[in-house]
């Protein structure tokens, strides 16, 4: 189970919908899901997908360095607008691009984690090895 800290101010479902009107993005409902509960933070024990380790969850808005700073910050890093960055990874940025679930790092390497935020977050273990 993820238990994360240092979580943000919880957000509203409208200040959600907002987000996505101004950044012309599509939230999957079970990446909604998560960040009404967790906005952004940092998991408490170790956390890994795959062997990949799990820094911190990026927080929508609130915080010194949410989500709209990210996508400013990130422009040009990835080849469309619809990429999410949701979660950071060993240096890399993790994001949903349409609903599967990427890791892409500032050399250019991108990894294939996920067929969508729901497979991503069941796939969450403790262990680095233990999938």
């Amino acid at each position: 189970m993820i238990q994360l800290e240092d979580t943000e101010q919880n957000l509203t479902l409208q200040e959600i919908s907002d987000f996505e009107i101004e950044f012309n993005l599509k939230f999957p409902e079970s990446y909604k899901s998560h960040i009404l509960k967790y906005n952004g933070g940092y998991p408490i024990d170790e956390l890994y997908f795959k062997g990949y380790p799990i820094d911190e969850f990026i927080s929508i808005k609130y915080g010194d360095y949410h989500m709209s700073e990210r996508l400013k910050n990130l422009k040009g890093f990835f080849n469309n607008n619809v990429c999410i960055p949701i979660a950071t990874s060993n240096g890399g940025v993790i994001y949903i691009d349409t609903e599967k679930v990427y890791v892409k790092y500032s050399d250019g390497q991108i990894d294939f984690l996920a067929n969508s935020f729901k497979d991503f977050l069941n796939g969450i273990k403790d262990e680095a090895y233990d999938f």
